[in-house]
């Protein structure tokens, strides 16, 4: 739309490109409300003043680099909300990834839901989201105590135990077997070592010069050791599972396929419930690159010691001091001065 409403030799005269550049949002959500951005036409001057003034309203508040902040947080997570809505199972990391969005969506609502905004224009006073519906953000509790069951209110996120009894008690009955086999391996390490007189190091092995002939001999016939390696020099021991530790490690690895079982439960129930979430968390997404969006145009007013614009019903244009940006700003890299211009042109409608 934007070649039908204004000519690329008029764009390139008055450096479109260039302030457009300017206005720089820091979300993925914001570069594409910047790139999905369509001008304001005749007849949409009311439409116009609104965003100027939710512009204005940013401009002059004093959360604004608190919420860049937060933006800063803010991961785009569109493929694995798709993924979810496709009936992809998500993966830890794809649902802390929501956990994450979750949080900082809700702390960037805390501040937005209070702020105030105070204009001379008094229709245009109160708080934001009184003012401004389409800047509201929808609060999900439900979604975020999903995926934080044990009320941790931690940036982390894995499969908690409160998601599942079952789950919790193969998790005990696999830590309870894991400290058994520490305890048999230690036992057994300990009666080695003081039998032998050696020292096993922490992968469980010890070498020994072959000039320890008769060493070498009582080694090779204790049944909790193996040969694990041999040079010229030396041979390398290792200790060597018993019939009781192999059984152990047996029923913890059915434990482990056991837990992973249910861990797949649980991703597939939470991947469920995002899914049924998924057209809020599309929309809060939205209305984040909104206001991502609305601040890099405050910035770029800020730094470029813009003003707000007044719109009027009559065929003139009247600017006081105007710059051309892109000049100034080739003429400040050039330590050069820019001297401002005032324009009034006024054509009567015949």
């Amino acid at each position: 739309m934007l070649k039908d409403f204004i000519t690329e030799k008029c764009k390139k005269n008055i450096n479109f490109d260039f302030i457009f550049d300017e206005v720089k949002p820091i979300t993925k959500y914001g570069i594409n409300c910047k790139r999905n951005a369509q001008p304001f036409l005749p007849g949409q001057e009311e439409e116009l003043l609104i965003e100027l003034s939710k512009v204005e309203a940013f401009l002059n508040m004093s959360k604004r680099r608190e919420l860049i902040d937060i933006l800063k947080q803010i991961r785009y997570i569109g493929e694995t909300l798709q993924r979810a809505k496709n009936n992809v199972v998500l993966d830890e990391v794809e649902l802390f990834e929501v956990k994450k969005f979750l949080v900082y969506v809700e702390r960037l609502k805390k501040i937005i839901d209070n702020l105030k905004v105070n204009t001379m224009e008094k229709s245009l006073r109160g708080t934001l989201i009184s003012i401004y519906k389409d800047l509201e953000i929808k609060s999900l509790p439900d979604l975020y105590k999903l995926l934080d069951p044990a009320d941790q209110k931690m940036m982390t996120f894995y499969i908690y135990d409160e998601y599942s009894e079952k789950l919790a008690k193969i998790r005990n009955d696999k830590k309870s077997i894991e400290n058994k086999i520490k305890q048999i391996r230690k036992n057994i390490i300990e009666q080695i070592q003081q039998k032998y007189d050696i020292k096993l190091n922490l992968r469980e092995e010890v070498t020994i010069n072959k000039n320890l002939v008769e060493k070498i001999n009582k080694l090779n016939q204790e049944e909790n050791l193996r040969v694990s390696g041999e040079n010229y020099l030396s041979v390398i021991y290792k200790l060597k599972n018993n019939s009781e530790l192999d059984a152990l490690e047996k029923e913890l690895e059915d434990l482990k396929t056991c837990e992973d079982e249910e861990e797949l439960k649980v991703r597939k129930y939470l991947t469920e419930k995002i899914k049924e979430t998924y057209k809020d968390i599309i929309e809060n997404a939205e209305i984040v690159g909104k206001i991502d969006f609305i601040i890099a145009k405050a910035n770029c007013a800020q730094k470029t010691n813009s003003v707000k614009p007044e719109l009027t019903d009559e065929l003139i244009i009247d600017i006081k001091n105007g710059r051309n940006l892109k000049l100034e700003d080739t003429l400040k890299h050039k330590k050069r001065k820019y001297t401002s211009i005032s324009v009034n042109l006024n054509k009567k409608v015949i």
